[in-house]
Parts: C-alpha cells; sequence; structure tokens
C-alpha cells in the first residue's frame, strides 16, 4: 500500500522529517518490522535531605528549622501522599523540601530538581502541588 501526499505546503524541517517517516511507515510493505527506539527510563537516585543535613547546615539551605519543616508537613501530608504506590513515588517530605529549596533559593525549577533528584516537570509538578497545599 502506497499512499503520497499531493499538497505540499512550506513545512518547518522538522515537520518535513515528520512527514518523511509518516510516509516511510505508511509506504512499506506488511512484511516489515519497524522498531522505534526510545531512551531507556531513567531514575534519578534520590537523598533524603531531612536526615542528611544537620540543625545548622538545614536551615542554610531550606529557610526553616527542621521542627518547623516537620509541623508544616504534619499539616499538609495527606495532600501530598500518593493515592497508590507507584514505582520511585516522591514522599511528602521531599516534596516539601524541595519546594522549600526552591522558595529559599529563588532558582529555576531544573535545579531544585536536580537538587532533589527529579527532572524539571516532575518540580514544577511539585511546587504547584505543595505551593496549593501550604495556601
Amino acid at each position: 500500500m502506497v499512499i503520497h501526499i499531493v499538497a505540499t505546503i512550506d513545512l518547518s524541517p522538522k515537520k518535513m522529517a515528520n512527514r518523511r517517516i509518516i510516509d516511510a511507515v505508511l509506504s512499506s510493505s506488511d512484511n516489515e518490522d519497524f522498531f522505534v527506539h526510545r531512551r531507556p527510563k531513567f531514575v534519578r537516585r534520590r537523598l533524603d535531605h531531612f536526615e542528611e543535613f544537620d540543625n545548622i547546615a538545614f536551615p542554610a539551605r531550606f529557610r526553616l528549622s527542621k521542627e518547623s519543616v516537620y509541623e508544616v508537613l504534619q499539616h499538609i501530608r495527606h495532600e501530598l501522599e500518593h493515592r497508590r504506590e507507584q514505582n520511585h513515588v516522591i514522599s511528602p517530605m521531599n516534596q516539601l523540601l524541595l519546594t522549600l529549596r526552591f522558595y529559599a533559593t529563588g532558582t529555576h525549577l531544573i535545579s531544585a530538581g536536580d537538587f532533589s533528584g527529579v527532572s524539571k516537570t516532575s518540580a514544577h509538578r511539585i511546587v504547584h502541588k505543595v505551593t496549593a497545599a501550604i495556601a
């Protein structure tokens, strides 16, 4: 089965590349196998910053004492817990610490995520979720 697209529109290079892939897939015979190569799943190692830092170093990084952080966590824990246990869930404590680190440093989400061992996308979701829980 061969399908050709007759109308040609001025497309960006990325769209043209996608169009070539679509054309190749649609014009192939059923006997050919196509494999999509995906990036391997990457899970970063997450540290427990609450236990890692002592009572002097902790406030320097998060702008609150351990006792204050623990008290805030007790008020919002139920909003941060996951409904189901999945692989590599981020604990409510680590979610709160990531958000506090973001607030304390005023850095970019990618920096806060790197500090906590999560992606920029996860850091964004966590900061919004914790902010809503605190508010």
